[in-house]
């Protein structure tokens, strides 16, 4: 499996928090001033060379007011959107999956 930063649902997750950024007015140099990080540390999350864990995610949903859960749910729902790989066939747990995120 590729490293995470390398995945097509990495890519989503970085759109979206950019996408986040951008609908709730804010730069770059906002949001790492709201983080106490720097410009490049936010620069770095939304062009996918750095990855964020949990509580950082968290973290960026809360300095640009964004419902964690709500985000979480729609990066989901995104990444279940995404074609797979030639060759994969989808599991009953992801086709679970897909059916609770549709609600």
């Amino acid at each position: 499996m590729p490293k995470t930063v390398h995945r097509p649902e990495n890519v989503v997750l970085t759109q979206h928090l950019r996408a986040a950024r951008l609908a709730a007015g804010l730069h770059q140099t906002d949001v790492a001033a709201l983080l106490e990080r720097t410009q490049s540390f936010v620069s770095d999350v939304e062009n996918g060379s750095r990855r964020l864990d949990l509580i950082e995610l968290r973290d960026v949903c809360r300095v640009l007011e964004v419902d964690f859960l709500e985000f979480v749910t729609d990066v989901e729902r995104a990444i279940l959107a995404l074609p797979l790989p030639q060759g994969a066939k989808r599991t009953k747990a992801m086709s679970n999956q897909r059916s609770r995120t549709k609600s």
